[in-house]
C-alpha cells in the first residue's frame, strides 16, 4: 500500500531494479574470482600489439569518463608496436576495474586519468594514473586483497571489493604483475607489467 501513485510504483520499480542488477554485478564478480582462483576460466592468448589494443579501450571509455567531467587520455612513450600474448577479453576487465577505480575516487575537478605505455628490456608497462584523492599508505600493501577496501564510508556503496582482486588474478594468468603507489591528495598510479614477445 505505499506506492498508491504511478510515479510511486515507478520511483520504487526503479529502485528494485537498480539493486537487483547491483546484486547479480556482486554475484557476477564472485564467481568470476573463484574460477580465477581455482584455475578454471580458460584463457586465450593471442599477439597483440599492446599500444592499439590500449588506444581502442581508452577510447571505449572515455564518453562515460566525460559524463563524470573526466578527462581520459592514451599515450604510448614508443612509437613501434610493442607486442605482448594477452587474452583480450579478459585483460578488458582488468582496465575497466582499475578505471572504474579512478571514476569513483576522482571527485577533483578538473579530473585528469591518463594510461601510459612504456618499456623496459623485457617488458611492457602499463601504467593507469589519476589525480584522485590517493590512497593513505597503511592500505597499499592490501589493496588487492578480496573484499578489501580502504574507504570504510564505501562499504556499503556500490562494488563487490573484489575488482582490483579480480585483476590481480588475470595480469598474474598473464604471467604479469600489478602493482601501486599513492600519496593522498595527489592520486593513484597502477602498473602493469608484462612479458613482450
Amino acid at each position: 500500500g505505499v506506492a498508491r501513485t504511478p510515479e510511486k510504483q515507478v520511483e520504487y520499480l526503479e529502485t528494485a531494479r537498480t539493486k537487483a542488477r547491483l546484486v547479480n554485478a556482486m554475484i557476477e564478480d564472485l564467481l568470476l574470482y573463484t574460477k580465477l582462483d581455482m584455475k578454471q576460466l580458460p584463457f586465450h592468448f593471442e599477439k597483440t600489439n599492446l599500444a592499439a589494443y590500449l588506444e581502442d579501450c581508452v577510447a571505449e571509455h572515455q564518453y562515460e569518463f566525460s559524463l563524470h567531467g573526466l578527462q581520459l587520455t592514451f599515450a604510448s612513450e614508443k612509437q613501434e608496436p610493442m607486442f605482448v600474448y594477452l587474452d583480450k577479453e579478459r585483460f578488458r576487465r582488468v582496465l575497466q576495474n582499475i578505471l572504474d577505480n579512478a571514476v569513483k575516487y576522482t571527485e577533483r575537478r578538473p579530473g585528469r586519468v591518463e594510461v601510459v605505455l612504456r618499456e623496459t628490456a623485457t617488458s611492457a608497462i602499463v601504467e593507469i594514473r589519476d589525480n584522485g584523492r590517493g590512497i593513505p599508505p597503511e592500505h597499499v600493501s592490501r589493496i588487492f586483497d578480496r573484499f578489501y577496501r580502504a574507504d570504510p564510508a564505501r562499504k556499503t556503496s556500490e562494488g563487490s571489493g573484489l575488482g582490483l582482486a579480480i585483476a590481480k588474478q588475470i595480469v598474474e594468468s598473464h604471467e604479469g604483475k600489478i602493482w601501486l603507489t599513492s600519496r593522498v591528495g595527489q592520486g593513484t598510479r597502477v602498473m602493469i607489467s608484462l612479458r613482450k614477445c
